[in-house]
């Protein structure tokens, strides 16, 4: 009897130094696996809170709604100072209820520009959109991310005189061709005077030395 009744004690003590320790995780000092972080660089900036759901523990970041298409979730979660993260896409059952502004809508009453609240385990590379319910289960799925795109630094912009050569070689080349069929009609102008003028002169002569 003395060691049950002191081994319950140690065991309450053991159970609440458990809570304790489970309710001082945030983001700074959770432990993101290596395959977390390796598809999501950023998730310790994106996180906002720790919480443990169905005995699994849970970073909650918010992400801005891109599109739906089926049952297809295109989102960009938020970084601080606003800058954009890569975009992920969510597969979400088409019966699924989320929570948006204290509202519930189906994944098909979605809008654009939504703020959603998701779930991503902090073991795997898994997320989920926040269910409406509380009693609801935490559906996670694996997550496809959109690498940034970065078309200004790889495709440097020509320079503007660059695309003005070509049009300046043309207008050469006609200005030039315009200027021989000139001379050529020059030419052929003074050539037909001077013939005209050397058959006209011994006409003339002819015709005065036949005169009375």
């Amino acid at each position: 009897m003395r060691t049950i009744s002191y081994l319950v004690p140690m065991a309450v003590l053991l159970a609440a130094a458990q809570t304790a320790q489970a309710q001082q995780v945030d983001c700074q000092s959770v432990q993101f696996s290596d395959r977390v972080t390796q598809k999501f660089p950023r998730v310790r900036e994106a996180c906002l809170d720790v919480i443990e759901r169905e005995g699994q523990l849970m970073a909650v970041f918010k992400a801005d709604l891109l599109r739906v298409q089926g049952n297809k979730v295109r989102i960009r979660p938020k970084l601080p100072g606003g800058e954009q993260a890569p975009a992920q896409t969510v597969q979400v059952p088409p019966e699924r209820r989320v929570l948006v502004d204290g509202k519930k809508y189906r994944v098909d009453e979605l809008s654009l520009g939504q703020e959603l609240t998701i779930y991503a385990r902090v073991d795997e590379p898994l997320q989920a959109l926040a269910p409406a319910e509380e009693t609801e289960p935490v559906e996670f799925v694996p997550v496809e991310v959109e690498p940034m795109r970065m078309a200004a630094a790889a495709e440097p912009e020509m320079p503007t005189t660059a695309s003005e050569l070509p049009a300046i070689g043309l207008l050469g080349v006609l200005l030039a061709a315009l200027g021989v069929a000139l001379e050529f009609v020059r030419r052929v102008l003074k050539l037909r005077s001077l013939m005209a003028a050397g058959v006209a002169g011994p006409r003339g002569q002819t015709s005065r030395g036949e005169s009375p």
